[in-house]
């Protein structure tokens, strides 16, 4: 899920639905449960986002944050000069070397089902083309009205 903070106003957009796709390739074991906060910090990291297909590391450039279960927050730039930074917790174990890739896809099936219309993220994240009441509570937390 992404959504955008307006500087100028102080609002949140409504909320659109990605896909996350990954290869990878080499000597790996195991299994693990990631869950991940991508923090998009300029307008280049945005418009990358907001495309049809996104490879992170590529054309958007990352810094990784916290890593692993105990892990509560740090980066590992202080300057924040990267498009994202990638914060995530990780359970369970995984032993490898790989080399990897993610993609984010707009997933237009659960746009669909939560708006009741197709929408692109473009539409929905800078247009507000559409609007679901369900993630008002969302907006008001992240506005810091809870």
């Amino acid at each position: 899920m992404i959504l955008a903070h307006d500087l100028d106003t102080g609002t949140w957009s409504n909320p659109a639905f990605l896909d996350v796709g990954a290869a990878s390739i080499g000597l790996q074991i195991g299994a693990s449960e990631t869950q991940v906060v991508l923090a998009i910090m300029t307008d280049a990291g945005l418009e990358a986002m907001l495309a049809e297909n996104v490879e992170v590391g590529a054309e958007a450039s990352v810094a990784a944050g916290p890593v692993g279960a105990e892990v509560k927050a740090a980066t590992t730039s202080t300057e924040f000069n990267q498009d994202i930074y990638a914060y995530g917790t990780s359970e369970g174990l995984f032993l490898g070397v790989a080399i990897e890739g993610t993609l984010l896809i707009p997933d237009q099936d659960a746009n669909m089902a939560y708006y009741g219309q197709a929408a692109t993220t473009r539409e929905i994240i800078q247009a507000g083309k559409v609007w679901n009441g369900h993630a008002d509570q969302l907006r008001e937390i992240l506005r810091g009205e809870t």
